[in-house]
């Protein structure tokens, strides 16, 4: 089939033939089918319209072979009663073919059915796998919390039985001293029975009104109490928050002695002082590097040992090395687990900068 000099392109025929009722039928059938079925597709469909089906069928030996019919021509005996004989067979065998392509499409349509639920499921899974890793993750963050909270209380509740454990301690050997020398007093046992270490120095400022300077090495305060100055639990501290939360404890330990006074020391960028509290004076040490405060504290000890009827000097702090040149300058150290079992529990604002 031509258009004018020019082979009609395939794109044409299938247009062509979606326009021509036998070719939904011809297209399905192989050549040996069409060649068997030619008398009951000719009586069923006509024998032009099926030459032209033929003709428009992208399959070149189809085509030839409706090119064949046209040059043989159909036989006299190929009236339509014959043809009639013809398409009950050939009915029978396009109506399977429709039953078939029925099957097929549902089938088809049932393949998509379960792609589009095995998608689903595959999302919904994807989903169920998103909550799981959530719900693990806020498992282990709980789980975090639960034993940050338990040393915390198990460091709150040794900071107590510390605190308990030398009140008693105190108390008792200031009775026993009372029992045995009736004549001295209760005040006179607490000076005979307590040693002469700083921690004893520290309560007899507390208690009986020494003059004391008490150093402070901040930072390493803060890191030697956590659970205090960087609790795991409720609202995260900031570094002032910390600071003046120390500045307070500071504050309110030397309160009852008017004689004590405190000075505590922070690594800083910029050299400062300033007053943060009654008696409490805090220092900032400018300069670089680490350990920048330890040389604020030994200046303040050196410069006050060299004045001459110097107060009793107690430093707290944990730094080994400072502590070591501390000792060195006449200076009383305390450890600050030691110190910090003079704090008060609850804390209280007294007038900080």
């Amino acid at each position: 089939m031509t258009l004018g000099e020019t082979p009609l392109p395939d794109e044409a025929r299938s247009v062509l033939s979606s326009y021509s009722p036998p070719s939904s039928i011809t297209t399905a059938l192989p050549v040996e089918s069409l060649r068997t079925l030619r008398t009951a597709l000719a009586g069923v469909f006509g024998a032009a319209p099926l030459v032209v089906a033929l003709l428009l069928d992208l399959r070149p030996d189809v085509r030839a072979l409706s090119e064949s019919w046209l040059s043989e021509g159909f036989t006299e005996g190929e009236t339509p009663g014959e043809a009639a004989e013809e398409v009950s067979p050939s009915s029978e065998a396009v109506r399977e073919l429709r039953a078939e392509n029925r099957r097929l499409a549902a089938v088809a349509a049932e393949v998509e059915r379960t792609k589009n639920a095995l998608k689903r499921a595959e999302a919904e899974g994807a989903r169920l796998r998103e909550r799981l890793a959530e719900a693990e993750a806020k498992t282990a963050a709980a789980l975090r919390e639960r034993d940050a909270a338990r040393v915390e209380c198990e460091c709150e509740i040794a900071h107590r039985e510390e605190r308990v454990r030398a009140r008693v301690e105190a108390e008792l050997a200031s009775a026993a001293f009372a029992l045995t020398h009736p004549e001295t007093g209760t005040e006179g046992a607490c000076r005979q029975t307590l040693p002469p270490t700083p921690e004893g120095k520290l309560s007899l400022a507390l208690t009986d009104g020494m003059p004391c300077l008490l150093l402070i090495d901040g930072h390493n305060a803060q890191y030697g109490m956590p659970s205090r100055y960087n609790p795991q639990r409720g609202r995260r501290m900031t570094e002032h928050d910390k600071r003046q939360r120390l500045l307070r404890d500071v504050a309110g330990l030397i309160a009852p002695n008017p004689a004590m006074r405190a000075c505590v020391v922070f690594d800083g960028p910029e050299h400062s002082e300033a007053e943060a509290g009654e008696r409490v004076r805090v220092v900032f040490s400018g300069g670089q590097g680490d350990h920048r405060a330890d040389r604020v504290l030994l200046d303040q000890i050196r410069f006050l040992k060299n004045e001459g009827n110097a107060p009793c000097i107690l430093l707290v702090s944990d730094d080994r090395d400072l502590c070591e040149k501390a000792r060195k300058l006449g200076a009383g150290i305390v450890p600050v687990l030691e110190f910090g079992s003079f704090l008060p529990t609850t804390l209280e604002p007294r007038h900080l900068v």
